[in-house]
């Protein structure tokens, strides 16, 4: 799971959201999390989380929020680090989109 926090500073989008603006958030950092399983009666297995934000041009406000890394969907300009299905490269030619990096849609 430390492969992860490769992508701090690039973006990420929920999995199932569109590639637009409003959609897109910057990873500002990572983490991985356990919760206590009270009908095992243990602790889970460490579970991978993104922290976003992003600046809320409608309230003027910094927004934020944790999130399952699994649950995400990759917004790169760099070669995948990963080779999986939630990492978009915003230079490949079926990208269509929003591209955080130049501020543009492709």
């Amino acid at each position: 799971m430390e492969h992860y926090k490769k992508y701090i500073g690039q973006y990420v989008k929920r999995f199932y959201a569109s590639f637009d603006e409003k959609s897109i958030w910057k990873i500002s950092s990572y983490r991985e999390v356990s919760y206590y399983n009270k009908e095992a009666e243990k602790m889970t297995e460490p579970c991978p989380e993104f922290h976003y934000t992003k600046f809320n041009k409608d309230t003027k406000r910094h927004e934020e929020f944790w999130t399952d890394c699994e649950d995400s969907c990759i917004i790169t300009n760099e070669t995948p680090i990963l080779e999986i299905d939630w990492v978009a490269n915003v230079n490949d030619p079926q990208y269509k989109g929003y591209n955080p990096f130049t501020k543009t849609i492709k």
